[in-house]
């Protein structure tokens, strides 16, 4: 059986209404044990029924209890020409359509709840796919970028390489002199402890100049730093999170000369 087109026939509501039958009641209560999607909307239609309940209930006005005590106040009338009728024709057709047309309306209203729900998750998925959609086209950005870094001949690759502090260090850093952009990859470097941040530096006419942070979490295999048109070397040095003017020699953990 198709559960969901089990649910889209209308039983769920008629269920919840009260005017399925004894045979159509035992299957539904007996699907339900076997489909978690069939009780959730068997929930949410009796929800919606009450919630409906409560959204039209009208308190009847003080005057109908006392109409219907005067109504119910027969005088005897004499023997000869009392006749009893216990039912008007019109009177019970009118009440049949009223109660057909409340059963209508009850039934339109949980069927527009259900459609409200499905129409909600539906654009949430949609959403969803919205958000992977983005993230997809930022890493396919990222991956275009990361590919004109490294097939561009205009690109001088500069290696720095580990100190005693750090002997197995090593980081690629893409330096082109022409566009004065700069790249970073991390091909090896210790996680920083706490509180700590890796500073890229340029070593320009010999003197250090910050050349940006390294992110806390790297997201990109290259990770563009600050602009240089000259530059003799690059350096890291390991600072206090949120970097320094000037690099703590102490801390030196790769060094690159720029060939060329």
């Amino acid at each position: 059986m198709n559960i969901e087109e089990y649910i889209a026939s209308g039983i769920v509501e008629t269920y919840a209404l009260g005017l399925c039958s004894p045979q159509e009641a035992a299957e539904l209560e007996k699907l339900c044990a076997q489909h978690p999607s069939l009780k959730a909307a068997v929930i949410d239609a009796q929800q919606a029924l009450e919630n409906y309940a409560a959204l039209h209930e009208r308190k009847p006005a003080a005057s109908v209890k006392a109409n219907l005590d005067a109504m119910l106040d027969f005088a005897e009338p004499p023997i000869e020409s009392k006749k009893i009728r216990l039912f008007n024709p019109y009177t019970v057709a009118a009440a049949i359509l009223l109660m057909s047309s409340v059963a209508l309306n009850v039934l339109l209203y949980v069927r527009l709840q259900h459609s409200n729900s499905e129409l909600l998750a539906a654009l949430s998925r949609n959403q969803q796919m919205a958000d992977n959609l983005k993230g997809n086209q930022v890493k396919l950005s990222d991956l275009n970028t990361q590919l004109s870094v490294l097939t561009n001949p205009e690109y001088n690759k500069i290696l720095l390489k580990g100190t005693p502090q750090t002997p197995s260090s090593l980081v690629s850093v893409f330096w082109n002199k022409n566009s004065t952009e700069v790249f970073v990859s991390v091909n090896n470097l210790p996680k920083p402890a706490v509180g700590k941040q890796y500073q890229l530096w340029a070593i320009v006419g010999g003197k250090p100049q910050d050349a940006g942070l390294l992110p806390l979490d790297e997201v990109a295999a290259l990770i563009q730093m600050k602009s240089f048109g000259e530059a003799d070397a690059f350096a890291i040095t390991l600072e206090d999170a949120g970097g320094a003017e000037s690099p703590t020699l102490s801390q030196l953990c790769v060094i690159g000369n720029v060939s060329g």
